[in-house]
């Protein structure tokens, strides 16, 4: 019996933040912006051991060292292309048929702020267009899997845990073994 709980913790961890990841993001961030990984955190309504079966590797295009890169060129750019999809994803029917209306609306009201607070300049309109196509096609995947797992409760689980992820990976471009990990397509 104890061999499975440790197979059950293993199998969990990759699901669950190790840490609170609000407290960690740079200080150039808005408080809008600190407060989406916590409002964020806060949308979870169904246990991550419940919803084994549904998880999924999203690949994501940026992982890979190139998120350092941005971050000296287009940051300010490629942040405001990830919250507006972030934006757009949780703006749906379906999400706001699998989340608590009050933290939902607490969310977007923070994604909001932040998008407003991050008013793209003149000068990134043409930089914007690449990354705004990748950050696009990348989260085209994510509307692809929700669909195919019918919009449940444990996949918005999922993509809810995914999505934190991206958000501290923005924030935290190149630690060790959380960006430089896994292969890109």
């Amino acid at each position: 019996m104890a061999h499975l709980s440790w197979l059950l913790a293993a199998a969990l961890l990759p699901c669950v933040p190790a840490r609170s990841l609000a407290g960690h993001l740079p200080r150039n961030y808005s408080p809008e912006c600190r407060d989406i990984l916590l409002l964020m955190t806060q949308l979870k309504n169904v246990s991550s051991s419940t919803c084994l079966k549904d998880r999924t590797y999203f690949r994501v295009p940026w992982e890979r060292g190139t998120v350092a890169q941005i971050r000296k060129t287009q940051s300010a750019c490629f942040h405001r292309q990830t919250l507006q999809q972030i934006f757009g994803l949780f703006s749906t029917e379906h999400s706001q048929a699998a989340w608590s209306h009050a933290a939902l609306d607490n969310l977007l009201s923070s994604l909001h702020g932040c998008l407003e607070h991050r008013e793209p300049r003149e000068e990134d309109t043409l930089a914007c267009l690449h990354l705004g196509t990748v950050v696009r096609k990348d989260f085209r995947s994510t509307h692809l899997y929700l669909e195919e797992k019918k919009y449940s409760h444990c996949a918005w689980e999922v993509v809810r845990a995914e999505m934190e992820r991206r958000l501290f990976l923005l924030s935290h471009p190149s630690r060790k073994g959380e960006s430089d990990t896994q292969d890109s397509p």
